[in-house]
């Protein structure tokens, strides 16, 4: 008594993510459960549970991979972008300071006056320090935090 995955509470096959998973009898103790798609294969002994016990032992185990499944998510925070651009003037700093700039052709960091909403590009002499406008910005970013210093431990 063969049941495909649809007549399953379950879903895709965990390794391909294919529609079609088979589970029967594969002799007279134990189950199994296999992928069509991808030939993934997973037996447990019936013992004393009835067949749809044991198929939902089997299923249980299947799809219960508690290191996958963190690792799916580191892999996925891994995949973000390391920046994230938000686009000027639609989305403007909170706080005045250094932030990375891009003006459609290069990438910069300029200075955010908070209080008068311009940014602002700061060069500095012996003397004084120029503040000068910057009107061309298209995007910006928070700048990534500073490398942390490693000790020696002696």
């Amino acid at each position: 008594m063969s049941i495909t995955r649809e007549e399953t509470r379950y879903g895709k096959c965990p390794f391909c993510e294919c529609q079609t998973t088979k589970n029967d009898r594969i002799n007279a103790d134990h189950v199994a459960i296999w992928c069509i798609e991808c030939g993934a294969t997973m037996e447990i002994p019936q013992g004393r549970m009835s067949y749809i016990e044991a198929i939902n032992v089997l299923y249980d185990k299947w799809y219960c991979r508690p290191i996958e499944k963190s690792l799916q998510a580191r892999i996925a925070e891994l995949e973000k972008p390391a920046i994230e651009w938000h686009k000027y003037p639609d989305e403007k700093p909170i706080n005045g300071g250094f932030y990375a700039t891009y003006d459609g052709a290069d990438v910069e960091a300029h200075f955010w006056r908070g209080g008068g909403e311009y940014w602002a590009d700061m060069c500095s002499t012996e003397d004084d320090i120029a503040i000068s406008e910057v009107t061309n910005i298209t995007h910006w970013a928070y700048l990534p935090a500073p490398p942390k210093e490693e000790s020696c431990k002696s």
